[in-house]
């Protein structure tokens, strides 16, 4: 599927799949349950790296994140309830509470796909500008993803964001802070029926030293089963590649409690991808960037567990040797014993 030129992109209204920006960045009031979604990897004045995760949830009014600070050892992890408030037509989104400064993520004025980001965390303070380095993309080339049978949920992503600005530390110090970063947008029709048993997902966010970027994502159903993955590969020139089914062989695997619900008792590292669809050949490693991995294990009650992390790749990507910088969302919902393998072709 092609996209725009850099400078065409850079101008609203733009146009990706069946998705219309800014009028699909902001939220949509017959479809108001879905999320906005930021992972960062950040540098510090003194060569330190953050790792930042959160995510504001519409109609449920929640606020996800983490941050692994990592030359400090620190790694906290939140869970919020509140209010969550965005604009219909752009991105401005919102979450307050009585507990909490305002956190935002909003559109800088008349600069299209470039955002003012503010996140305060236990003591910590982002106050960042992301500039859009590539186009906004439609997932599964229309913007419409089927998840599991009956499901189907709205999709795009924006995966390389040239991040600067200042962090705050808990101990009340400043520097400057920058990097890469991914913000997405995900949210739900309101024909999609709900009549699926979802116990989970397994997504991975990708950013490659040889420019492209990767989306990678399966949805657990009944019995662990999972047929409908995406890899979806975000080149360096702007073009896009959208590949599904059967050619992931491996995403990840993890295993429940014994109990079911409420928390996840192991993940198994290093984690690794590989697709075989010429001529996108992929062959990586993810290895995990935090030595404590289940620091980012949020445990959502009754609602499940959900883990995020930061994690280093190395691997080939159409050939050549490449490295780079992945963040890794494992959820878990509902009763189920033993392993549940997400690596399994369909």
């Amino acid at each position: 599927m092609a996209h725009n030129t850099r400078e065409a992109w850079r101008n609203y209204p733009y146009q990706s799949g069946e998705l219309t920006f800014p009028d699909d960045e902001g939220v949509h009031p017959d479809n108001p349950y879905g999320w906005w979604y930021v992972n960062l990897h950040l540098n510090d004045e003194a060569g330190g790296r953050v790792i930042v995760f959160t995510s504001f949830v519409s109609e449920a009014n929640e606020q996800l994140g983490s941050v692994a600070d990592l030359s400090r050892g620190k790694h906290l992890d939140q869970y919020l309830a509140g209010e969550v408030t965005a604009s219909t037509d752009h991105l401005e989104v919102q979450f307050s509470n009585a507990q909490s400064t305002p956190n935002y993520l909003r559109q800088v004025e008349r600069e299209p796909f470039n955002y003012d980001f503010y996140y305060a965390l236990d003591g910590y303070e982002f106050t960042l500008r992301f500039e859009s380095e590539k186009p906004p993309y439609a997932l599964a080339e229309t913007g419409l993803v089927q998840q599991l049978p009956s499901t189907y949920s709205y999709y795009y992503v924006q995966p390389r964001l040239a991040v600067s600005g200042t962090m705050k530390r808990d101990d009340g110090t400043r520097t400057e802070v920058t990097g890469i970063g991914w913000l997405d947008r995900q949210w739900y029709p309101t024909t999609n029926p709900g009549t699926d048993i979802y116990l989970g997902h397994c997504w991975i966010a990708i950013h490659l030293s040889d420019g492209a970027d990767i989306a990678a994502y399966r949805c657990l159903g009944e019995g662990g089963s999972s047929p409908f993955p995406l890899f979806e590969v975000m080149g360096p020139d702007n073009g896009y590649s959208h590949y599904c089914t059967d050619t992931i062989k491996t995403l990840a695997l993890f295993q429940t409690s014994p109990i079911g619900q409420g928390r996840i008792r192991e993940f198994q590292f290093p984690l690794s991808l590989q697709v075989d669809h010429p001529p996108t050949a992929t062959d990586l490693i993810l290895t995990i960037a935090t030595a404590k991995p289940m620091d980012y294990a949020l445990d959502l009650g009754a609602k499940g567990c959900l883990f995020e992390g930061g994690f280093n790749v190395s691997g080939s990507h159409n050939g050549q040797a490449v490295d780079g910088d992945a963040f890794v969302e494992v959820s878990l919902f509902g009763a189920q014993e033993g392993p549940i393998e997400a690596a399994s072709t369909t």
